[in-house]
């Protein structure tokens, strides 16, 4: 699921987050940066409930640091329902969420954040042949950020580790394959990138951008396949 903090926010002011999870948003310096972060752990929310069928507002996430132990960062799990994968991310104004059975992971990017390609950085996250998509393309920029959201998703998934990114080539990463799925998405406008990978087929939904006033309708939300 992918859609604007402030429409998340919007549509779900009724979900409750955590204490921890409110500790950790008031440390953040903006008001943007509070309300992305809130956004992308409630619409994560949002995503299980679709599987689960429980109610949104009674689901609880927690997150565990693999390094440090720290229980408010890293990996994002539900407790009650230990075989749900959930993946959650957010950028300026935007956030990402993925829920499925087995390992999952989202990444999303601005795109309003693309600088021009360091290539000391370039060369130590990206592979060859992902060098020379870089290179030759109009938008390095956005074709850096195209590869960096799926070793994102990656890493997530514990395919990746950021350590060892260069030798992790994306540049033909498969759509589907016997072990996981990649969904590649950007926003209408082009202004947002993300990727997803699953152990399922997933399914993409876009959150309308809706007035102020309006309430949310399943229906109206575009889904693909």
């Amino acid at each position: 699921m992918t859609g604007r903090s402030q429409d998340v926010l919007r549509l779900w002011s009724d979900v409750p987050l955590g204490p921890w999870e409110r500790r950790r948003a008031a440390r953040l310096p903006t008001d943007g940066a509070r309300a992305d972060y809130l956004a992308a752990h409630i619409l994560v929310r949002v995503c299980a409930a679709r599987l689960t069928g429980e109610p949104a507002h009674r689901l609880e996430l927690r997150q565990t640091c693999d390094e440090c132990l720290a229980p408010d960062h890293g990996r994002p799990f539900l407790p009650e329902w230990p075989e749900l994968g959930v993946s959650l991310s957010h950028t300026r104004g935007a956030v990402a969420a993925a829920a499925g059975r087995g390992r999952t992971g989202v990444d999303i990017e601005s795109t309003a954040d693309a600088t021009p390609v360091d290539e000391r950085v370039a060369r130590r996250v990206l592979s060859a042949a992902e060098l020379r998509t870089v290179d030759a393309s109009d938008d390095p920029g956005r074709a850096f950020l195209r590869f960096w959201v799926r070793k994102e998703a990656l890493i997530k998934v514990g395919e990746a580790a950021i350590g060892t990114l260069r030798h992790t080539d994306v540049s033909a990463l498969a759509d589907a394959d016997a072990d996981r799925h990649v969904l590649d998405w950007a926003s209408a406008d082009g202004r947002l990138l993300a990727a997803a990978v699953t152990e399922l087929r997933p399914t993409l939904i876009e959150l309308p951008r809706r007035p102020v006033d309006t309430q949310p309708n399943p229906e109206r939300t575009r889904t693909h396949a």
